[in-house]
This record gives C-alpha cells, sequence and structure tokens, in this order.
C-alpha cells in the first residue's frame, strides 16, 4: 500500500506522533476569470486525487464538508484493510465505483457490524445521508474502531476485486 501524499506523520522529540491531514486537493473551481489568460479551467472543473473524492465531486457537483467526511471514510477504510473501498483500472472505472459501487466490511461480529455502519454514513452516495460534521464523524467512528477487534490480517481480495469489477465491494476476513 503506498501512503497518502496528503497525510504527514509529524514526530516530535518529546510527546507522540501525531498524524497531519493537509489536504484533500481542490474541490472545485467555482470562478472563471476571463481576463486573466493563465486561467486554464472552467467553473465546475473538478481537481484533486480521484481515489479520495465524493461521488458528488467527481460528477462536477457542488461539495461541502461532507467531501471531506467521505475522503475520510476513505482513508478509514484504507488503513484498517490495506485497501482502498472503490477500485478502478483506469479512471473511468474509478469514477464509476466511486458512484454506483458499494463497500461493506464482511464479519459476523457486532463490533464488525457497527464499524461497518458508521463507515457506511462516511460512505454514503447521497452526501445528504453523510454525517453532518467531521466532529459528529468522530463521536461515532472512534468508538467503533476501538471497540472492533483487531484486523489480524489484511485481507486477500480476489481477482473480481482487484480488477475493480462487480457492483459490491465486500471485504473477507476481517472478524
Amino acid at each position: 500500500m503506498r501512503p497518502a501524499e496528503n497525510v504527514l506523520v509529524a514526530r516530535h522529540a518529546t510527546g507522540p506522533e501525531r498524524i497531519k491531514l493537509l489536504d484533500f486537493g481542490l474541490a472545485r473551481i467555482s470562478q472563471l476569470d476571463p481576463s486573466n489568460p493563465q486561467s486554464l479551467t472552467t467553473p465546475g472543473t473538478g481537481m484533486g486525487t480521484f481515489t479520495y473524492m465524493s461521488p458528488e465531486q467527481v460528477m462536477g457537483e457542488e461539495v461541502d464538508e461532507r467531501g471531506d467526511i467521505f475522503a475520510l471514510g476513505v482513508m478509514v477504510v484504507e488503513a484498517l484493510t490495506g485497501s482502498r473501498p472503490f477500485l478502478g483500472r483506469t479512471s473511468a472505472e474509478l469514477i464509476a465505483s466511486i458512484v454506483g459501487a458499494s463497500f461493506h466490511l464482511a464479519g459476523e461480529a457486532a463490533e464488525v457490524k457497527q464499524l461497518d455502519s458508521v463507515l457506511q454514513k462516511c460512505l454514503a452516495k447521497d452526501r445528504r445521508e453523510r454525517f453532518v460534521s467531521v466532529a459528529a464523524m468522530q463521536q461515532k467512528l472512534i468508538p467503533a474502531i476501538e471497540q472492533c477487534p483487531p484486523f489480524s490480517s489484511i485481507p486477500t481480495l480476489s481477482k473480481e476485486m482487484r480488477s475493480g469489477e462487480g457492483a459490491t465491494r465486500t471485504l473477507h476476513g476481517l472478524n
């Protein structure tokens, strides 16, 4: 797994290491300055790393804080499982996966189901179904992670999952 480019681990001589999220890239260009010949984009142009973009962002729609909640949900899945929740061999496949595929943690333990429920709220396709703020997400996500049994190994993905094919993405071996 390649470390995320916007995640920095700060090491201090005194105290613990801290993880800092630098940014998730530019969401959208909302203004075009026709008087500026250096302007190469048009309003509504999407920018950033597709892997962490919310469905509304990849579709060029209006974005807000809930897009960051989606990106954080992707990062949490990646940190816990070693794999991103949405895959594709090409940008078009990745966008289709972000917009249409679902992700679920597999496992029968109540704690795994609870964490999956919280992640579903982070990764909801409709932003109105996501947490309303990062603070609200934090209140549910951190306890769900703390109560979940340790992930003993990073799951092996089937050929279908590695290629990004299929409508539903489920990781096995997480209970």
